[in-house]
């Protein structure tokens, strides 16, 4: 009579008779769920009546030939402005491949500034079988123009004036020319905000310290920042401030 264990995803058989024994060992294929990013997706600052596509990637990981199926539940949110870009819900991913699923913010002018709302994703993968995303979407209500900036906060266009007005807003970029701005002075950005440069191969916005006489972008805490490259600040050039829950993506801080 042949018994079968399980040990570290392996079967093993194990047959015994007439005192001689022989054993063999099955290796077990599963499908494997995975996403880039997981947990949670950020979409930045986007302007009231614009849209920002983020793509979460679900990819089976497994066996290739393991079927991972998938089902997307509803978007849970108090308004409307996230959605999914297709219609279709559920998805057969085979091993070593993967899903694009477009997630998109549209705020409108009546939006809160900060758009947050979740989904989870059914899964046939036996390890993981329910998986959980959180979605932020920032309202921008301040927009970017001038490429010089003395951190007085007084000149309007600029990075330290949008930020004087910004409260748990967002702030994007629409330079008169180019995608530099120099910085003369300290530039102090309040607790909540989100600063967002865009990203597209790189940071889009260069901030810029060659003639600074001190730090860069001082923080309050709980900033997002993105698209942003920091450079040439004779201090730091993002001094956290001893601040917590700042989030940083497609930020490049340089000396030079």
């Amino acid at each position: 009579m042949g018994s079968w264990t399980s040990t570290s995803g392996n079967i093993t058989a194990k047959e015994t008779a007439a005192g001689s024994s022989s054993n063999s060992s099955l290796k077990v294929v599963v499908q494997t769920y995975g996403s880039s990013p997981t947990g949670s997706l950020h979409f930045g600052a986007v302007a009231a009546g614009t849209t920002k596509t983020l793509n979460l990637i679900v990819s089976n990981t497994g066996d290739p030939v393991t079927s991972l199926h998938i089902d997307l539940g509803t978007i849970s949110q108090t308004g409307s402005e996230i959605a999914f870009v297709s219609a279709t819900t559920g998805y057969d991913i085979v091993g070593g491949n993967s899903q694009t699923i477009g997630i998109k913010c549209t705020p409108t002018v009546g939006s809160p500034n900060v758009i947050s709302a979740s989904f989870n994703v059914t899964t046939n993968d036996p390890a993981r079988t329910s998986v959980s995303y959180n979605l932020t979407c920032v309202k921008a209500t301040q927009t970017v123009t001038q490429i010089t900036d003395d951190g007085a906060g007084t000149t309007p266009g600029t990075l330290s004036y949008a930020l004087a007005q910004a409260n748990n807003t967002g702030i994007i970029f629409n330079l008169t020319s180019g995608n530099i701005i120099t910085v003369s002075a300290p530039i102090n950005v309040p607790a909540g905000v989100t600063i967002d440069g865009g990203c597209s191969g790189g940071p889009g916005i260069v901030l810029d310290g060659m003639g600074s006489s001190g730090n860069g972008l001082v923080l309050g805490g709980n900033n997002y920042l993105a698209g942003l490259k920091i450079q040439k600040f004779p201090g730091k050039g993002l001094d956290l401030n001893g601040t917590k829950g700042n989030r940083l993506q497609c930020v490049v801080v340089s000396k030079n």
